[in-house]
């Protein structure tokens, strides 16, 4: 008998552990929760307050700090010489998401660009400094998989990935380069009664030109319905749902920026037709090249942010 209650009380503790185990990952992962502002995160109404004194960017506390060190370049198997000459930013282009880049995508002739598509180091024509925010779904999905290690200097390389891997066949070859300003990276607790539209109207009424940068990226971990991405034709702003790698959609998340840039240079969508263009609701996931039209169109406007 007293070996039955010695187990029992031993059942009831490992049950009682595996819920308190169990509890901080609901927390980091649940929609409907708020986690409060990450350490070191500036307050999307903090960036909106910036930008609208037109403060300098210069003068401006860089917020980021990412722990990109030069064995991340190690493992790619760069030659020491170019490493060198690689600055932090460079690093920490190279700490990328496997389902983006793989070490043999990566020129070490140069940095440039090979067969793989790749021009993360390469100079291009048309900079598009862009303001990158993050909503507290984004980050918690983000974090869903390593809450226990979640940092919102993580986080931010988790979305300068999505970037990076997004603009990919617009740097390639119109010569259009988002670029992450990594001290305004913001974090916003999005209201839960706002849909894709309402979020894409309140971004829209901040004019980053102030601070030198040109488009602001929402990403989002919202559900937007049926909706995963939204944009205005030849607009300033956009907002993606950076989760949509995940359930329910499953969807490529470098097609989905891609995508929706695309409509700040006058691409539209195609709809469910036969179009062979990622602007095509049909094969936007399946392609990342464009058809005749909006190679046209992105041409035409390629240059509207220099």
């Amino acid at each position: 008998m007293k070996n039955a209650k010695i187990l029992k009380i031993i059942a009831v503790a490992s049950v009682l552990f595996v819920v308190m185990a169990i509890l901080p990952v609901q927390a980091l992962t649940s929609s409907d929760e708020t986690i409060g502002v990450p350490a070191g995160a500036m307050t999307f109404d903090e960036l909106r307050s910036i930008i609208s004194q037109s403060a300098n960017k210069d003068t401006i506390e860089n917020n980021i700090e990412y722990e990109v060190c030069v064995e991340t370049a190690d493992a790619w198997q760069l030659p020491p010489e170019i490493v060198e000459k690689m600055t932090k930013e460079d690093l920490n282009k190279l700490a990328c998401l496997p389902d983006y880049f793989t070490p043999n995508q990566m020129s070490t002739e140069g940095i440039t660009y090979n067969s793989g598509g790749q021009m993360l180091l390469d100079e291009t024509t048309h900079v598009v400094k862009t303001i990158v925010i993050i909503d507290e779904e984004a980050y918690n999905y983000y974090a869903s998989n390593e809450p226990w290690f979640a940092t919102w200097e993580g986080c931010c390389a988790w979305a300068n990935n999505i970037l990076e891997g997004g603009d990919d066949y617009l740097e390639i070859p119109f010569g259009i380069d988002f670029q992450a300003q990594s001290q305004y990276y913001s974090y916003w607790e999005t209201p839960d009664d706002m849909d894709y539209y309402d979020l894409l109207d309140e971004i829209d009424g901040v004019d980053p030109t102030g601070v030198g940068c040109d488009v602001i990226v929402l990403m989002t971990g919202q559900s937007g319905g049926s909706i995963v991405g939204l944009a205005n034709r030849m607009g300033h702003h956009f907002l993606m749902n950076a989760a949509a790698s995940g359930w329910p959609y499953y969807i490529p998340v470098a097609n989905l920026f891609q995508h929706e840039a695309s409509h700040l240079y006058d691409c539209s969508d195609h709809g469910y037709d036969q179009t062979y263009c990622i602007m095509s609701y049909t094969y936007q996931w399946q392609t990342r090249g464009y058809c005749t039209g909006c190679t046209t169109q992105i041409n035409l406007n390629c240059a509207r942010f220099d």
